[in-house]
């Protein structure tokens, strides 16, 4: 009696059985296009590769009711891990892995929630939400850091601000025309 590992709906199934391929392909880019993204037979796809659904194919999956988690959220949380060890280097502190593991599952889950949130609120796929919440923070952060110069005691300043004279930049007006 040894272990016979999680049931078959949760057990992990290669993309190239999926398309009922020869080859291990499910780590390759672009591995589900449009010639055979009609062929799958998952009814959820998590992209564990760069790219591994081509923009073509994603359309004949949306159609067919598959869910594709995009690759930016499905791989966010080795990105977010060295986040982590970045910052404990810098303080020199470092963190019990549960403590890792509690931080991450927070940042993914509510990664997944606002995303899946937006799929449903536009209607839309889960790559379009994904994508459309990381412009929408994008530019959230360049308006907050919208400077504009400060060119007090004859010394050049950044400072928090908002544009000035109305350019969209920020910068004052004959700024550009002094700087080579």
């Amino acid at each position: 009696m040894g272990d016979q590992g999680p049931p078959a709906a949760f057990r992990y199934r290669p993309i190239a059985q999926t398309l009922q391929a020869r080859n291990r392909t499910e780590a390759l880019e672009q591995v589900v296009n449009e010639d055979n993204a009609d062929r799958v037979q998952a009814s959820v796809i998590c992209e564990g590769a760069n790219g591994p659904v081509t923009p073509a194919a994603d359309a004949v999956l949306e159609d067919k009711g598959v869910l594709v988690l995009p690759d930016v959220l499905a791989n966010a949380g080795g990105v977010v891990v060295s986040y982590f060890e970045w910052v404990q280097g810098l303080q020199e502190y470092f963190w019990k892995e549960d403590e890792v593991n509690a931080k991450l599952s927070d940042i993914v889950l509510r990664a997944f929630e606002e995303t899946w949130s937006t799929r449903e609120r536009y209607a839309t796929s889960m790559r379009t939400a994904a994508y459309g919440l990381a412009v929408q923070r994008v530019a959230e952060d360049a308006k907050r850091a919208l400077y504009v110069v400060n060119a007090e005691v004859g010394r050049l300043a950044l400072t928090p601000g908002r544009p000035v004279g109305g350019n969209p930049f920020g910068y004052p007006r004959g700024f550009r025309e002094g700087w080579g």
